[in-house]
């Protein structure tokens, strides 16, 4: 996901990060940690790529990088591929936009951890070491991969292991709202 600024971590004694956390509504969220057995406790681990990760009863969790976001949901990758209602894939976007809009996101690159070698490496290799977004979109470029922004654009009838493509939504049609 493209984001506006960089988000730069402050933790506390008590853990808590001062900027953007909010505990309200049904969300919670988990800094990350290391345990130090000499104080046999889990302290603040600030060299860790990931600064916070939010969760949700709900469809979508939020692993937040210092330059990218990782939207995690329960619906799997071949869903965007085998979509026949399109309210379904209007709500899912909707909601998608306005979770990444928080955290100034304007776009995503829809990536898998599974079942796809190019995809899943640049989600578990590039984004959860802490790659910035830009540099993955940029190595996407370089490398020729194409970039498809139309939903109905995708085969339906293709595997997700023989696909070669990766979806960039920039929700031109939902910024306009």
């Amino acid at each position: 996901m493209q984001l506006k600024h960089t988000l730069t971590p402050t933790f506390y004694e008590n853990g808590v990060f001062k900027a953007y956390v909010l505990d309200t509504g049904n969300w919670t969220y988990n800094l990350p940690s290391t345990y130090d057995k000499e104080t046999d406790s889990w302290l603040p681990d600030s060299d860790y790529p990931e600064i916070i990760y939010f969760d949700s009863p709900f469809a979508f969790s939020v692993g937040v990088y210092s330059s990218c976001l990782k939207v995690s949901t329960i619906y799997r990758y071949g869903f965007l591929y085998k979509l026949q209602d399109l309210d379904s894939l209007r709500d899912f976007r909707q909601t998608l936009f306005n979770i990444i809009s928080i955290f100034g996101g304007t776009e995503v690159l829809y990536l898998t951890d599974q079942g796809n070698a190019v995809l899943s490496d640049y989600l578990c290799n590039w984004v959860e070491e802490g790659a910035s977004y830009a540099s993955v979109k940029q190595d996407v470029i370089c490398k020729g991969i194409p970039l498809l922004t139309e939903y109905t654009d995708l085969d339906e009838n293709r595997s997700l292991r023989a696909s070669s493509e990766i979806i960039l939504d920039d929700f031109q049609d939902l910024k306009s709202n």
